[in-house]
């Protein structure tokens, strides 16, 4: 989705090939920050300052932001972070375990700000890999894997168990969908009803963190953990990032985890995302899906609102149905910050505003 904004024709004449980059001496905006000389130090930090002529105010005719100045340092580390913010010369922090979670909040002079989740770790299947090329096998993994449990004790509690390929507050999101509900019984039901008897599959796993999958490989056990109990031998493999996320595309998993942060809230860049180009991403290329593309091509062009939510609900039904990939969880991204500070309002993309933001005394 293309987004447009005013540019200084000044900016761009003095400096055509950096006037957007912090460390640009012509860099212009209308912004509540503004840099200063310096301001960039790379691989250091950021340093922004108030912009005396912002145009906003607040609801008392205030001048905006109240902060005057913003500094926002790299530091690579967690635990790092989390040192620096518990001894209080940091105010805020992202990008942290789960397993940090239950330190955070139990102390005295931090919050844990929830940010709205706007992601969704699944499991791809290659539909075109023994035995996965089996329907029943395919829901029986489905069924297998104990999300809720998951969800709590690996993301903290942070993540809800994903019911499509689709966000809530998204057009399309269907409220009563569910994916196949955690039934190890079912599961080990359909492995004998496909003819199936203790297969060996393959189970990739990101060798980095990701809002959707924090602690990838420890999710990986728990599935490869759930699958064992009905009777699937999962193998654990994973590689560098590069390659991964081009196998992935490449269709050479069995199973793989991987996911998706939305760049903006239309449907189409969530399911079309996964499933418009089967040659290009994931296997998924039966009858099944010729359908599915089409009631996604024809949803993105429709201009009806309600028509294009049901189309897009259709879709998700059909995924359903046949199962290329089992959507897994939404994880919330939370914030850890100071108590002092107030007015923090993470956004669901990550684009954050820091206008309202106060630190109080």
């Amino acid at each position: 989705m293309g987004t447009f904004g005013l540019i200084s024709p000044k900016s761009i004449k003095d400096s055509p090939d950096g006037f957007m980059l912090p460390g640009s001496k012509s860099a212009a905006g209308t912004g509540p920050f503004m840099f200063q000389p310096g301001a960039w130090q790379k691989d250091q930090q950021i340093t922004l300052v108030k912009n005396p002529s912002y145009w906003r105010k607040d609801d008392k005719g205030a001048a905006l932001p109240y902060i005057d100045k913003l500094v926002m340092r790299f530091i690579t580390d967690t635990q790092a972070r989390l040192a620096e913010l518990k001894a209080g010369t940091i105010d805020g922090m992202r990008d942290f375990t789960p397993a940090d979670i239950p330190g955070i909040k139990s102390d005295p002079n931090l919050q844990l700000i929830s940010r709205p989740s706007f992601n969704v770790g699944y499991l791809g299947m290659n539909v075109h890999k023994a035995p996965l090329d089996k329907l029943d096998v395919r829901k029986a993994i489905a069924m297998a894997i104990n999300k809720q449990a998951i969800a709590d004790s690996i993301y903290g509690g942070q993540a809800k168990p994903a019911t499509q390929f689709l966000v809530k507050g998204v057009i399309g999101y269907d409220e009563s969908a569910d994916f196949y509900k955690y039934d190890p019984d079912g599961a080990k039901k359909l492995l004998q009803q496909a003819g199936v008897s203790n297969p060996e599959i393959d189970l990739w796993y990101m060798p980095v963190s990701r809002p959707y999958y924090p602690e990838p490989k420890k999710i990986a056990e728990a599935f490869q953990s759930d699958l064992a109990k009905v009777g699937i031998n999962a193998k654990l493999n994973t590689i560098d990032w590069t390659t991964y996320r081009t196998n992935a595309r490449k269709n050479m998993f069995g199973l793989w985890l991987l996911g998706w942060t939305g760049d903006n809230g239309d449907p189409d860049n969530w399911v079309c995302v996964f499933f418009c180009n089967p040659k290009e991403n994931g296997s998924w290329d039966t009858t099944k899906a010729t359908q599915a593309i089409k009631l996604m091509k024809d949803a993105a062009s429709e201009t009806d609102t309600t028509k294009r939510g049901e189309l897009y609900k259709q879709t998700s039904q059909i995924i359903r149905d046949d199962v290329p990939r089992v959507p897994m969880f939404n994880a919330e991204v939370p914030v850890a910050a100071s108590k002092k500070v107030q007015g923090y309002l993470p956004h669901p993309k990550g684009s954050e505003e820091f206008t309202l933001v106060q630190i109080s005394k």
